[in-house]
């Protein structure tokens, strides 16, 4: 019996190969990307800190959740199953007891404000929202240096991804401090309160996705006094 040869499969180059994989890849993650983050609009923020590790964050402004949006734009969902995922996401940041208000505006978008306070003895870090989805941050590193930053969710980096989801952020951030400042691009600097004359205020303005990450970085601690590890 004469044997079947079995024809071998055109051939492929390494370097089509690698494009095919990239564009497949950079699809797929894209895609996650515009699903998974709050975007931050409307807002106000300011954080507080202070030489003795006293510091206050608040935020007051909108939140919107890009998976819910993106969906309620495709026109995806009917009435009763947006409420039933506006309900899911207002249990989640409820677990967050620094939510004070969340009040859902429509097209996954929610009116929040968050008040949380504390001390920093040591190598640390408070964000907003959350660590996994952090759209401010302020770090102890271990040389004693605080950073504080404001950006996107680190899932979204890219700004043509909001901008394709019809989404924007505008707002402003302040950061009052009587630290030993060593970097910031603060758009403005100016005196604190009379009462407190060693204060600084650090305000930014962000105007839209594309405007640079605020960020500040001020010794908080001798390196030596922090507790080793």
């Amino acid at each position: 019996m004469a044997s079947t040869a079995i024809a071998s499969p055109p051939a492929v180059s390494i370097r089509g190969w690698r494009q095919r994989l990239l564009a497949i890849v950079t699809l797929l993650f894209g895609t996650l990307l515009l699903t998974s983050c709050y975007v931050p609009n409307d807002f106000v923020a300011e954080i507080r800190l202070a030489r003795t590790g006293d510091y206050a964050l608040t935020y007051k402004g909108t939140l919107t959740w890009a998976p819910l949006y993106k969906d309620i734009r495709e026109g995806k969902l009917n009435s009763s199953e947006i409420a039933e995922r506006e309900k899911g996401i207002i249990n989640d940041l409820k677990r967050d007891s620094s939510f004070k208000e969340i009040t859902p505006l429509g097209s996954g978008t929610f009116r929040v404000r968050y008040e949380t306070s504390g001390k920093f003895n040591g190598t640390q870090a408070v964000t907003f929202v959350r660590r996994n989805s952090a759209l401010l941050t302020v770090e102890v590193k271990p040389d004693g240096t605080v950073h504080i930053w404001c950006s996107q969710d680190p899932k979204l980096r890219d700004p043509t991804q909001l901008e394709s989801l019809g989404l924007r952020t505008q707002g402003r951030l302040r950061v009052v401090t009587d630290l030993p400042v060593l970097k910031h691009n603060a758009f403005k600097v100016s005196d604190g309160p009379a009462s407190y004359p060693a204060f600084k205020v650090y305000d930014w303005s962000i105007n839209s996705v594309r405007t640079p990450k605020p960020l500040l970085i001020g010794q908080l601690f001798n390196p030596a006094s922090l507790p080793q590890e």
